[in-house]
């Protein structure tokens, strides 16, 4: 892992270490679906010490933050911090438009009432592709050139 990511993830992913904003953070999707960032970025399951993905802690309680080291906050301020873990779990329940449906609600809900997030920064990738390739795919996961599919007609190679 590259030096200046990992000491950027270990303050970051621990709970009485970490700031309000950052700008080292990525995020790679395990398939496509709202549930690979909501249920991993704001479900209080994911509150943890250290390795801590729900940086906003929505949902803490205060036996999370006990565990997280941060009971030094005030009872009433926890009691104020919203949860959607039913709405999480909800969304996950169904399928189709439904699903989709559901989730946009929730994002909604985050950004209106619970704590608004926007990426400041959005990657492009730009991929030139030769004449002699001849298949070509994306690979969602890493968000580049889909190696094990792509053929290449060696009769259109310039031989250089």
């Amino acid at each position: 892992q590259n030096r200046e990511l990992a000491d950027f993830y270990t303050p970051w992913q621990t709970m009485n270490k970490t700031s309000p904003i950052a700008s080292g953070a990525g995020w790679g999707k395990d398939y496509p679906d709202p549930l690979t960032f909501v249920g991993t970025l704001f479900d209080s399951e994911s509150i943890l010490p250290t390795g801590n993905t729900n940086v906003p802690l929505v949902g803490l309680t205060p036996e999370l933050a006990t565990a997280g080291k941060i009971a030094d906050l005030p009872g009433r301020v926890l009691k104020g911090i919203p949860s959607v873990d039913a709405d999480i779990d909800a969304c996950n329940e169904l399928l189709g438009a439904e699903r989709n449906d559901c989730w946009v609600e929730l994002d909604k809900k985050l950004m209106e009432e619970v704590v608004p997030w926007v990426p400041y920064l959005w990657a492009n990738n730009n991929t030139v592709i030769s004449e002699a390739v001849t298949q070509w795919e994306f690979d969602q996961f890493s968000g580049y050139t889909a190696w094990a599919h792509v053929a290449v007609d060696e009769s259109k190679q310039s031989g250089l």
